[in-house]
């Protein structure tokens, strides 16, 4: 209904909504998910449910195929693997997807190691290990030369209903963590993960998918590249054969949300291949040749439209009015104002 708080909120902190960038408004859950135990818990419960026909998509800036969702660790009864969980799953029909972050030159230069690239090479080959997985697992090294993809989001359609998870944690076992955050330590000092994500259900969701569905896209239509092995052998980084299409999403019912309007917001760079020689230079398949900037306009519009407070905290500050400046694609986000 016009003039309502919400509509007031949505005019002042969220972009305009178009057809690139929509405005769910009362039709898609979203629910904060606070810290990696109920996380991981809650993205377990769905993974097992699914079955023939259903899906599981993952990505994030790293994936650890060794971790167990639970938090068990090897020695522990009942332990199993995310890795033996997906092959599993994939092997009784579901469509499971998993994009590594990557970076092309630290990925394949003997001896360099920038950030967790390295280790995705390994985690892609330990999944493909999987015969049900092999095709599965895709190696992302678009954007920046050392890597750009911070996307961390699980999608799992189970049972004809379409949940997404976006948000800050990887699929790692170092973030499995809770109040008080004592779990982990380095040395004798007790370190915790505090992190958070959001689950969508309805359009939204649906949105998050067709995100998911570029990356894939993408991914799979990357030049033929290699990376390196100790002691001395060379792979390539995405072995085929593998599926280089992702159906659109399914079809999504609404979801009751009074109250709540959500935006899932981009931001890639107008690259998709951007490495050390301007001949390499590629732009993406499936988005605007300047790239996408929806998380900065997002911004923008929430710090304009502030009458009495700001807060920001993020890893770091790097950007330049109107996004153009050469940075990496940030996560997949969803921004929800709420009347009241």
């Amino acid at each position: 209904m016009p003039g309502t708080a919400l509509d007031a909120l949505t005019d002042r902190y969220l972009v305009p909504g178009s057809t690139t960038c929509p405005t769910f408004v009362e039709d898609s859950e979203w629910v904060p998910v606070i810290d990696g135990v109920e996380y991981f818990a809650q993205v377990l419960d769905l993974l097992e449910r699914a079955g023939p026909g259903d899906s599981v998509f993952a990505t994030g800036l790293q994936i650890d195929p060794d971790m167990d969702l639970a938090g068990l660790d090897r020695d522990e009864p009942g332990y199993r693997s995310l890795a033996d969980l997906l092959a599993e799953k994939a092997a009784a029909g579901v469509d499971v997807r998993v994009l590594l972050t990557a970076a092309v030159f630290s990925g394949s230069v003997p001896g360099v190691t920038i950030g967790p690239f390295r280790a995705n090479a390994f985690a892609a080959r330990t999944f493909r290990e999987h015969e049900a997985l092999r095709g599965r697992v895709l190696l992302d090294w678009s954007g920046a030369g050392i890597g750009c993809h911070h996307q961390k989001m699980v999608l799992l359609h189970v049972g004809g209903e379409l949940t997404a998870f976006v948000g800050g944690l990887d699929l790692s076992a170092n973030r499995f963590d809770a109040e008080p955050h004592d779990r982990l330590s380095i040395g004798d000092q007790r370190w915790g993960w505090h992190d958070g994500a959001v689950r969508l259900r309805g359009p939204a969701a649906a949105r998050v998918w067709e995100v998911y569905r570029g990356r894939w896209i993408e991914a799979a239509s990357l030049p033929r590249r290699a990376t390196w092995f100790p002691p001395a052998r060379w792979e390539v980084m995405n072995p085929e054969p593998f599926p280089e299409d992702l159906p659109p999403a399914p079809p999504v019912a609404v979801y009751p949300s009074p109250g709540t309007a959500t935006q899932v917001l981009r931001s890639f760079r107008p690259w998709k291949i951007d490495q050390l020689f301007m001949l390499y230079r590629r732009h993406w398949t499936t988005l605007p040749r300047h790239g996408v900037h929806e998380v900065y306009h997002a911004l923008s519009t929430a710090i304009r439209g502030a009458q009495r407070y700001i807060y920001l905290e993020d890893q770091y500050f790097y950007e330049t009015p109107g996004g153009r400046a050469p940075s990496g694609s940030t996560g997949c986000c969803a921004t929800p104002p709420r009347a009241g």
